[in-house]
């Protein structure tokens, strides 16, 4: 809220020209980084749906012999460590979008294993 008041005030003051281009500056350096970040989520997705296709020759047997396995691990594991518990996670998520890729004309799409792995960026 504050901003907001700092942004109305400025409407009706002269802001010194200094201090216009150093937001300037400052706003081009912040949409460098976003574009940059953008950048990487973009590889990360490619890079991920590259190993979905990949993984499409891999039997299925393979999936249910590593699920099997974590889950072992996380009965033995005493308080279900959290790392483990991650990883059991994104294998799951893993095998959901090998599923997807399989049943969809076209494999999965970009935008799918971004609402998955990034829901809540995906809601904005």
């Amino acid at each position: 809220m504050y901003e907001l008041d700092r942004l109305k005030f400025m409407k009706t003051d002269v802001v010194p020209e200094s201090v216009l281009e150093a937001l300037d500056g400052n706003i081009t350096k912040a949409m460098e980084a976003v574009n940059m970040v953008d950048a990487e989520i973009d590889s990360f997705v490619q890079f991920y749906i590259n190993r979905i296709k990949e993984s499409q020759t891999y039997p299925e047997d393979m999936f249910k012999d590593q699920m099997y396995l974590i889950s072992q691990e996380l009965i033995v594991e005493e308080g279900f460590s959290q790392d483990l518990k991650s990883r059991f996670d994104l294998f799951k998520l893993f095998r959901k979008h090998v599923a997807l890729h399989k049943s969809q004309e076209g494999g999965i799409r970009p935008g799918s294993v971004l609402e998955d792995i990034f829901p809540a960026a995906a809601r904005q």
